[in-house]
């Protein structure tokens, strides 16, 4: 598991939304490796205003973790976490050895929960889910990236738009951001190629958008299928997806980055929806 170029910008763009400016203490589901260029840690830390060591690169990042240091900490440092934990099964680095099939024996809670292609390994998709929601404090959140779309083998599953919203229409939760990433893998190489000083990346210019998965009719989602399916297809033979394929081999895979809000009146542990019709509404009462 790890953090990506396009998964760093998105960092960058709920820390323009005020996510981590009270939640300084960070729950991993899995700890994450850094896997991304210097340039992309660099552009991000500038706008963040947090580059304090001028010495900050993946080299400097790869020393530190020959010599045991926390090199994921160090990273989300730079968006004001102080504070960072983990729970996994099998990593040893975790502070948790936790199994997510079953309800997990913590009894704490997190201000920030993380999810980073985890679930898709998990058995018991549902239940990883719950766990993820159940630990997150009373005003805390939690962030997802997991796949939505192709990949095939990766994991177990798929995780498609409309559990989101559904879990958040019966639970009271509140999506605070969704981001469709298409050709998840493709995108992060182009972002990295792209050097240093680059401007925050646009998500809004991405084909699929949040108002693309908002639908209340049949036919609409319909169409929603046959965008995201078509747009798959484009994916498969544009030039870019031929030129990654020989530094890093990818399989065209479309991605879910969700936010998703606890309220301080949401219930303590994570009720299982029911599949609503692909809207939003009712997903923040």
């Amino acid at each position: 598991m790890g953090i990506s170029a396009l998964m760093v910008e998105w960092f960058d763009r709920l820390a323009v939304m005020g996510v981590f400016t009270t939640r300084r203490e960070l729950m991993e589901l899995g700890p994450q490796d850094l896997m991304v260029t210097q340039n992309v840690i660099r552009d991000v830390a500038r706008r963040q205003k947090t580059l304090t060591d001028p010495d900050l690169t993946v080299d400097s990042i790869a020393r530190r973790m020959a010599i045991g240091g926390q090199v994921t900490a160090m990273f989300y440092g730079i968006f004001g976490i102080e504070r960072y934990l983990s729970a996994d099964k099998f990593d040893p680095r975790s502070d948790w050895q936790i199994d997510l099939n079953i309800p997990a024996n913590i009894s704490r809670r997190f201000p920030l929960v993380t999810n980073f292609g985890t679930s898709e390994h998990v058995f018991n998709v549902a239940q990883s889910i719950a766990t993820t929601m159940d630990i997150v404090a009373p005003d805390g959140v939690a962030l997802f990236v997991l796949p939505a779309f192709g990949q095939i083998n990766h994991g177990f599953y798929n995780i498609h738009p409309t559990l989101f919203f559904d879990i958040c229409r019966e639970n009271s939760y509140e999506i605070l951001d969704y981001i469709y990433c298409d050709n998840f893998v493709v995108r992060c190489r182009k972002r990295e190629r792209e050097g240093a000083d680059c401007p925050p990346t646009d998500f809004s210019t991405f084909p699929i958008q949040l108002a693309d998965l908002v639908l209340d009719q049949a036919q609409m989602r319909e169409d929603l299928a046959r965008k995201i399916a078509l747009n798959f297809a484009a994916n498969i033979s544009d030039p870019l997806t031929e030129i990654f394929a020989g530094d890093f081999l990818p399989q065209v895979s479309d991605y879910s980055f969700v936010a998703i809000r606890k309220h301080p009146h949401s219930q303590p542990r994570m009720k299982f929806p029911s599949q609503n019709v692909y809207r939003l509404v009712g997903t923040t009462n």
